[in-house]
């Protein structure tokens, strides 16, 4: 049997979550999603275990987390004015 995500992720979501206020969460979570799976991807084509490669996801979570903090702001005020400016 071949295990995915343990609760060391859902505990470090929860310091994040301390550290960075519950608004955050849902763009960190979605960044640390994407870079995963583009990594991922990047890293089964070139693997000879395919898609079975294994991949800490809490590297992840940190990398977004850092991006959260330096630029979350930034990023969320162009993504809001993207969306709503005629």
């Amino acid at each position: 049997k071949i295990e995915g995500m343990g609760l060391g992720d859902v505990k470090m979501m929860a310091m994040l979550g301390a550290a960075v206020g519950w608004e955050p969460l849902l763009p960190l979570l979605l960044g640390a999603s994407f870079t995963g799976a583009v990594t991922g991807l990047f890293v089964a084509a070139r693997s000879s275990e395919g898609m079975k490669v294994a991949l800490p996801f809490g590297v992840f979570l940190g990398l977004a987390f850092l991006g959260t903090i330096f630029f979350g702001r930034t990023v969320g005020e162009w993504y809001f004015r993207l969306l709503f400016t005629p």
